[in-house]
């Protein structure tokens, strides 16, 4: 924007452009789209950061639920051995480690 607004006043004027001047804007534009792609780029970083960090989340909430779980069982089994609920508990058992 500035470098054409640059070139504008030079056009009207009917003067060529100094060539310094030129060669600035033109190093201007060129930096201005670096920027723009550096800029880009982190932004896509970013996304699959957050992504990353989703997923991170999930896996150490199902991680958490499977280790409740593991306490509970852990907890039936120094209650001692429940004959009654045996054939549930042995059910439960192999749900629980085939999940996960």
């Amino acid at each position: 924007a500035l470098s054409n607004k640059e070139k504008e006043k030079y056009m009207k004027a009917k003067e060529l452009v100094p060539v310094d001047l030129e060669n600035s804007l033109t190093e201007l534009s060129e930096l201005n789209s670096e920027v723009q792609e550096a800029l880009q780029k982190r932004q896509e970083n970013l996304i699959k950061l957050y992504s990353i960090c989703q997923r991170y989340y999930q896996v150490s909430q199902t991680a958490n639920n499977w280790l409740e779980d593991a306490q509970v069982l852990l907890q039936f089994a120094e209650n001692g051995l429940d004959t009654e609920n045996s054939e549930e508990n042995l059910r439960n058992h192999t749900d629980f480690f085939n999940t996960e």
